[in-house]
């Protein structure tokens, strides 16, 4: 319960912030444009705040979260965070580096099948995939290294490795598609 609270508090403001600005937003270009009713606004503010997608039945073009689209991803977070905290105790390091190759494959594979594509926005079911993968891909290497490694220490080419690769994936000249998604979903 202690681990869950102190994910709340954490994650809790950003929620918050994120689900005023853009009910202003919402209210601004939507109420005030007379493209969204007063009420899907509230409701679609409500949702967000609950950290509950807005139910698709009374939402017109749904989206799991329109008024802060990006908290799909504190959404499954937030479920990880809750899975972890139950399963941590019988979790060994070798079932968390399994778990982590396993949705690992998992995710590449659907990214392949989805032909790539928003895992957040448009893929709100394979969402839970992306954030599984990098929510303890993080725990494993957190366990590994721990808060301040004593005698694994990255090497001093490591840095600068690491930030060559994230350029070259993010950056780079690499036309949007699969395999682009994967390459910087992996780093």
């Amino acid at each position: 319960i202690g681990f869950l609270q102190r994910r709340l508090v954490r994650l809790y403001p950003f929620i918050v912030v994120g689900s005023l600005l853009g009910f202003l937003e919402m209210i601004i270009h939507g109420v005030l444009e007379h493209t969204v009713s007063m009420s899907q606004a509230v409701l679609d503010m409500v949702s967000s705040l609950l950290v509950i997608p807005t139910p698709p039945l009374v939402s017109q073009h749904w989206r799991p979260y329109p008024v802060d689209p990006p908290l799909w991803s504190l959404f499954f977070e937030m479920a990880a965070n809750a899975f972890y905290a139950i399963a941590a105790p019988s979790l060994r390091n070798r079932h968390l580096w399994l778990l982590v190759g396993l949705s690992g494959l998992a995710l590449a594979g659907a990214v392949f099948l989805q032909n790539g594509g928003d895992f957040g926005l448009s893929h709100f079911k394979l969402g839970g995939l992306r954030v599984l993968f990098s929510f303890f891909l993080g725990v494993a290497l957190y366990r590994a290294l721990g808060p301040n490694p004593k005698y694994l220490a990255m090497p001093f080419a490591a840095t600068p490795l690491i930030f060559a690769v994230l350029g070259l994936v993010l950056l780079g000249p690499m036309p949007p598609g699969w395999v682009y998604d994967l390459l910087a979903i992996f780093a």
